[in-house]
């Protein structure tokens, strides 16, 4: 594996830890109310997560991880496109809640120019706490990204849906074939 890729993926792992559009949930009626708003210190189980993302008319999609509990697959509608989101509030620290998204695949890793991995290191360093990575053994570019665990609401799940839409498709060019 040539040096630089060896280096972009070290970089990417270690960068950081794991705007706003029109945001619609999957078959969300028009009108349709909130759900109550968290209490300001009041933190989201795994369980208050999945019923708060039901209760905004998503498709729910329960995965069993080996360690960490459950995480929770989305399709996000953002600007009329769709994203797929995973979420999750990891046992090891409830705090955070953690958002990834998988993103395009890449059949030969050595084929990644430099040009591109700087792109995303760059990009990296302006998007923190969200950060760009490789997974090598899987050949895929990943956005991952954290907030405060701590009064969750359905606008905040919303908004940051939208930055998740906005930064992915500003670096498309740098992760997309």
């Amino acid at each position: 594996m040539h040096s630089w890729l060896r280096f972009l993926a070290l970089s990417l792992f270690i960068t950081g830890v794991v705007g706003s559009a029109w945001i619609v949930a999957e078959d969300q009626p028009p009108g349709a109310e909130n759900p109550p708003a968290a209490d300001p210190g009041q933190s989201l189980t795994p369980e208050s997560l999945e019923a708060l993302l039901t209760s905004m008319n998503y498709r729910v999609t329960r995965q069993e991880a080996s360690t960490g509990g459950p995480f929770f697959a989305v399709q996000a509608t953002v600007g009329g496109q769709k994203y797929p989101i995973t979420l999750c509030v990891l046992t090891a620290d409830p705090r955070m809640l953690y958002f990834s998204m998988a993103l395009g695949t890449v059949e030969d890793p050595a084929q990644i120019g430099a040009d591109k991995a700087l792109a995303l290191l760059s990009e990296n360093n302006r998007i923190t706490p969200a950060h760009f990575a490789f997974d090598p053994e899987l050949k895929q570019f990943f956005l991952f990204t954290i907030i405060s665990n701590s009064g969750v609401t359905k606008q905040l799940l919303l908004q940051e849906f939208g930055r998740i839409a906005t930064i992915s498709e500003r670096a498309k060019s740098a992760w997309n074939k």
